[in-house]
């Protein structure tokens, strides 16, 4: 894929995921907390710690603007040269059909992007993390946009903040349909409610909007609502970093060749 070492990072509201990818995709991903370095020095060296070859180019993400600063500067002292910043105008290889562009998530059309290319469109994405979004490319290559649903860590946390004598409970694999405790059936509500959620949802776009679509999962608690699903067909960890990867290489010539 690359002759060298590349690095996408994909900052978010409370960390930042890294992933260096090599010639067959991706080799390595960590992930760097807000607030864990002090100045650009040490982050530089908190990323130069997880490599392996010198890095010849790196792709940002960000929906955080103080640490994309660091970042940024971080990424100049490890290649000598500016990296690549994601943004809405980018072209993510499908036209945007979302009110308006800019409201969007740079996660989810990351995402789908990296779908379209592994599974092929039409496809439905899912990404299941603090928050759950399920989104639709068409055989078009249109993307249209989807839901935005608590994710289970979410829902969880709001039992026990919201109630009095809910526990505070972590995600589990294993959810029975039936609690017989407080502890499975606030389970079985949440992960069962949710892989169920998904499940009609997703029928339901199939139905509608694109029958033959492909169905593949990211994120944090992907692999805790496959578990559990009937319509996910595959998790891929790793979508948004590898949508980083694409857009990049769609873009970036285009980007530097105009002084961005």
């Amino acid at each position: 894929m690359f002759a060298g070492m590349f690095l996408a990072i994909d900052i978010g509201n409370s960390s930042a995921k890294c992933g260096t990818f090599g010639r067959s995709g991706i080799e390595h991903s960590f992930r760097i907390p807000h607030g864990s370095w002090s100045g650009v020095d040490e982050l530089v060296e908190r990323i130069s710690t997880e490599l392996t070859i010198t890095v010849e180019d790196v792709a940002i993400s960000s929906v955080s603007a103080g640490p994309t600063t660091d970042f940024r500067k971080a990424a100049y002292l490890l290649t000598g040269e500016e990296p690549f910043i994601v943004d809405h105008s980018n072209n993510f290889g499908f036209e945007i059909d979302y009110d308006p562009p800019e409201d969007c998530g740079l996660d989810r059309l990351l995402a789908a992007a990296a779908a379209v290319e592994t599974i092929g469109a039409p496809c439905i994405v899912c990404d299941f993390g603090t928050a759950i979004t399920i989104d639709l490319v068409d055989e078009s290559l249109v993307y249209r946009g989807g839901l935005i649903a608590p994710g289970i860590m979410t829902q969880l946390g709001s039992l026990h903040r919201n109630t009095a004598k809910l526990p505070d409970l972590k995600p589990e694999k294993d959810a029975p349909l039936i609690g017989n405790s407080t502890a499975s059936s606030i389970y079985s509500g949440v992960i069962n409610g949710i892989a169920a959620m998904s499940d009609g949802m997703i029928r339901r776009m199939k139905e509608v909007f694109a029958p033959g679509a492909r169905v593949i999962a990211t994120g944090g608690d992907a692999t805790v609502v496959f578990e559990n699903s009937e319509m996910i067909e595959a998790v891929e960890p790793y979508l948004v970093l590898e949508g980083i990867v694409s857009v990049h290489r769609r873009n970036s010539s285009d980007q530097r060749s105009s002084g961005q």
